[in-house]
């Protein structure tokens, strides 16, 4: 009778195993964490349990028990951060069921009897519940196993593991069960942590070709996970890339199949300047007329208009169209401006400094196109080869009023004598500006004095010929 008795005890053993590897919940990546300790205690006394077979949970008028379980981490793989790890679950083996109520599981207090061991925890140096329950369950009937998801738990150990005291199994009212433990001679019915990992998918686990939009969730590529080279024009929907898809200078040439994006690809002025890595984006990276150059405000491109690659890009740009913003400093070369593209009201005041002038520019360019020039024949007086002037007057003997359009008052003149025309029969002759003193012309006319010089002295003559040039 007993070996028959045995004999029922292994086979139910061996059924009992069996029913809780399949029970478990199976993964590729599941680890099994290693029970160290488990006991259980009573408020009725201070009695060690942890050599039990059973792990008592009670509620009970007069005294209530709770379970005590502790697990060593060990078994996960190295480096493994709390990030890594998808769920973690508790299971333990209702052997008796004299009570139907719940059971909740807690942490045990890190700061309470830290490092406790079955074989000296009772009553009066347990640990106490951390916070609030990880999950309440309640057992339904004997001989059946109860997880608990204690994942919160767990990422709790692995980011800080002085906080792993272990778990707490308290009784919620009317519960009265029996959890079998580690030292039970049913074998395969102690307490169980199982973690499951996450798990990474890499190309060899995706067949070509299987991934459809369904299967992406929303924001969840990122350029990271994207190998270079591999996103071809193909594989993205018309129009559904915009900028605020793309990170800043993520995207690059060495990101993108050459002449893989057409236009087509791309949303309507969705793709900005940001968006993409300076110098990384080259002509085998786009197919042929694949970027159109949309009109703006401002600086614009002539509407439609499209690059070829190899070509040229051609912009039209408005009156008016191009400001300071336009520009950026120091990239105005000589080869950009068309000549005589650049006047002085194109200028902001002040800006123009002698580093930013070639030699001899400002003399080549202002006396080759002057504001206002004249020939100036004593005889009459007269203007000769005029543009600019309007009236010449004689004032006194060698004092000329030569009126112009240039302001006086701005534009000073250059003022040089006209050998061939002057008269008379001494020489040297002289003509000069009157820019400062008692003036006879008064306002809105330049004031030419000419002399000859007689006896050694400058004396004013009216047989002077003279050019003036107002650059």
């Amino acid at each position: 009778m007993k070996s028959s008795t045995m004999h029922r005890q292994i086979l139910f053993g061996a059924l009992a195993m069996a029913a809780f590897v399949a029970l478990m919940p199976r993964s590729s990546s599941a680890v099994l964490a290693t029970l160290t300790d488990d006991t259980y205690v009573t408020d009725a006394s201070p009695s060690i349990h942890g050599t039990k077979a059973t792990l008592k949970v009670q509620d009970s008028p007069t005294h209530d028990s709770s379970a005590y379980v502790k697990f060593n981490l060990g078994n996960l793989p190295a480096g493994v951060a709390a990030a890594d790890i998808d769920k973690a679950i508790l299971t333990v083996f209702v052997s008796k069921l004299s009570g139907t109520g719940a059971v909740s599981v807690f942490e045990a207090d890190p700061t309470s009897f830290p490092g406790w061991n079955e074989s000296s925890l009772n009553t009066t140096n347990a640990p106490a519940t951390l916070g609030s329950a990880l999950q309440t369950v309640t057992p339904a009937s004997k001989f059946e196993y109860v997880n608990f998801d204690v994942t919160a738990a767990v990422l709790d150990w692995v980011t800080t593991p002085a906080h792993n005291n272990g778990l707490v199994l308290t009784p919620g009212t009317g519960a009265n069960l029996l959890f079998e433990s580690k030292e039970s001679k049913a074998s395969g019915h102690a307490p169980a942590l199982q973690f499951t990992l996450k798990t990474s998918v890499t190309s060899a686990n995706i067949v070509d070709g299987t991934i459809q939009n369904a299967d992406i969730a929303n924001s969840t590529i990122q350029g990271g996970k994207i190998a270079s080279g591999t996103i071809n024009g193909s594989n993205i929907a018309s129009s559904t890339i915009t900028g605020s898809n793309v990170a800043s200078g993520t995207i690059t040439g060495g990101n993108i199949a050459s002449s893989t994006i057409t236009s087509g690809n791309i949303g309507t002025n969705t793709i900005l300047g940001s968006n993409i890595a300076l110098g990384t984006i080259f002509n085998t990276n786009l197919a042929n007329s694949s970027v159109t150059i949309s009109p703006g405000s401002g600086l614009s491109a002539s509407p439609g208009a499209t690059v070829s690659l190899g070509g040229t890009i051609t912009m039209s740009i408005p009156t008016g169209g191009v400001t300071s913003t336009h520009i950026l400093d120091g990239t105005i070369a000589t080869a950009d401006l068309a000549n005589l593209a650049v006047t002085g009201a194109k200028i902001a005041n002040g800006t123009i400094t002698g580093s930013k002038v070639a030699g001899a520019t400002l003399d080549d360019v202002n006396m080759l196109h002057p504001r206002a020039y004249a020939l100036i024949n004593p005889s009459g007086p007269a203007l000769l080869e005029n543009s600019g002037f309007y009236l010449v007057t004689r004032a006194s003997t060698g004092t000329y009023c030569v009126f112009a359009d240039p302001d006086p008052a701005q534009f000073p003149p250059a003022i040089t004598v006209d050998w061939q025309l002057s008269s008379g029969t001494t020489i040297p002759y002289f003509a000069q500006w009157v820019s400062a003193g008692a003036f006879t012309c008064g306002s809105g006319a330049y004031e030419v004095k000419t002399f000859q010089l007689i006896s050694g002295s400058l004396s004013p003559s009216d047989t002077v010929a003279f050019t003036i040039i107002v650059p």
